[in-house]
């Protein structure tokens, strides 16, 4: 269980999600997962990256978790910060190499098309996971920081 702010988790979802909700709703006391204090509403999607990347950069938070009706955008505008590392969780691998390859400190679970169980594993990976960001993959990350 994570026990400092700099071990929690926020969460937000951008509309009704309820068995993603309801999953979350379990996973919270054991993963330090804490509401992230904004509106249900997709229109909020850039203040609550925008939170979630001072947060993480700031180091009061490890990372968040967001419940999307549609990822794409949300993981393009995630992975705009440099103090997040996004991944779409469209399976449990996906997640996992995640975690593993990328340190990655975002969950993006589109939750209409995941059940309660599937979100209530991906979630339990990816708060229990180990963040690291290999050296190779952090200079490659500073190589593309100067393209276009």
């Amino acid at each position: 269980m994570a026990d400092s702010a700099g071990g929690a988790f926020l969460w937000w979802c951008d509309g009704p999600c309820g068995p993603a909700k309801a999953a979350i709703i379990g996973h919270e006391k054991e993963s330090g997962l804490k509401a992230l204090d904004k509106p249900a509403d997709a229109k909020q999607q850039v203040a609550v990256i925008k939170t979630i990347a001072l947060e993480v950069k700031a180091a009061r938070i490890q990372g968040a978790v967001l419940l999307v009706q549609t990822g794409a955008l949300a993981t393009i505008y995630a992975n705009r910060c440099p103090s997040l590392r996004a991944v779409l969780g469209t399976c449990m691998e996906a997640v996992e190499q995640g975690v593993r390859q990328a340190g990655a400190n975002v969950l993006i679970i589109e939750y209409p098309y995941k059940t309660l169980q599937q979100v209530k594993n991906m979630l339990a990976r990816f708060t229990r996971g180990k963040r690291s960001l290999p050296e190779d993959v952090q200079r490659q990350l500073q190589e593309l920081a100067s393209c276009g």
